[in-house]
């Protein structure tokens, strides 16, 4: 393999930089070359992949080499992405795009895309992916990038109605508490934490969980004193519809809660049950497309802290993120 070396870092020949203070390694993922040219009509090239509009927001097509920068053939895995059977709206999944490019010392560049086109198509030694762009920018022309691609799961059925809510709750949320309001738990598996929702750390201070770091040690067990490890953090992962408990606590459907009666999905709860010392007295599903966190802790628990409350969550059971084998959209480490 053909290295260049300079006084500001090396570049390996399929366009990977390090800086002579690197900040990180190559990121988890399928590592591709970008190539700036925007002619979709027929292969990329070996290594390569294209989008056909130099405008982020304009991009409508993506196509993406069989055989990527380390000269492997990766066909068949891309050709599964347009043999899944979409359900409704032709969504297939999210393709997120991140640089390996470390040159500047500096955040790296990444795009996040829905593959939703019923135009998505296999070809010879290569796919073309329709697409909606999420959020991002272009890459730089032969930037190294590694791929990753987060297929959405088949919808579920319709869960069965929930008991009727109490009087303490609000009358349409309350109806809804035995989980049945969530639309059958469909989309990729992962238990997930919304943006906003915090942590306490050793030190006693409160911090978003989308901020927190492999390393750090957070409360467990509604205890004083008493931290769990970090051991996987998953942010930026794409989640479709949320639960919001007691009109504060925001997390998915399927992640596990600790409750009077042992651990439960949220989807599960009912009007009346306790997480940690606090009584659910509604329960809201919420549709829409956002951005989670999914976490890792070396205790069975950890707590959840909303206006002044504390509610305890399973940290073991994440099927995203195992701590020997991280791999995500933005993975922190």
């Amino acid at each position: 393999m053909a290295i260049t070396i300079t006084g500001t870092g090396v570049t390996f020949n399929d366009g990977t930089k390090f800086a002579s203070t690197p900040t990180r390694g190559v990121h988890a993922g399928i590592r591709y070359v970008f190539s700036t040219t925007t002619d979709v009509s027929g292969t990329p090239g070996n290594g390569n992949i294209r989008f056909n509009n130099g405008t982020f927001g304009s991009i409508t097509t993506i196509t993406v080499a069989g055989t990527n920068a380390d000269e492997q053939d990766f066909e068949l895995f891309l050709d599964s992405i347009v043999d899944i059977n979409p359900v409704d709206d032709n969504m297939r999944g999210y393709l997120i795009l991140v640089s390996n490019d470390d040159t500047a010392n500096s955040s790296f560049n990444e795009a996040i895309f829905k593959v939703d086109g019923a135009s998505t198509a296999k070809a010879s030694g290569f796919v073309s992916l329709n697409v909606s762009p999420l959020s991002g920018s272009i890459f730089s022309n032969s930037e190294s990038i590694s791929l990753m691609f987060f297929p959405r799961g088949d919808k579920g059925a319709t869960g069965a109605g929930g008991p009727v809510g109490t009087a303490q709750g609000p009358a349409g949320p309350a109806a809804g508490g035995g989980g049945g309001g969530s639309p059958g738990g469909g989309g990729s598996p992962s238990e997930c934490l919304l943006y906003g929702m915090q942590v306490l750390l050793h030190n006693d201070t409160l911090v978003n969980v989308e901020n927190l770091r492999v390393g750090n040690y957070i409360s467990t067990s509604n205890q004083s004193n008493v931290y769990t490890r970090v051991e996987a953090v998953l942010i930026n992962h794409i989640r479709e519809g949320y639960y919001i408990v007691n009109n504060e606590l925001m997390i998915t459907n399927d992640h596990p809660v600790m409750t009077n009666y042992g651990k439960k999905k949220v989807e599960e709860l009912n009007i009346g049950d306790f997480v940690g010392d606090n009584e659910v007295q509604s329960l809201v599903y919420n549709t829409g497309d956002v951005k989670t966190v999914s976490i890792i802790t070396s205790a069975e628990d950890f707590n959840v802290y909303v206006n002044d409350k504390i509610y305890s969550v399973n940290g073991k059971y994440s099927t995203l993120l195992k701590p020997e084998e991280q791999r995500d959209e933005k993975l922190i480490a």
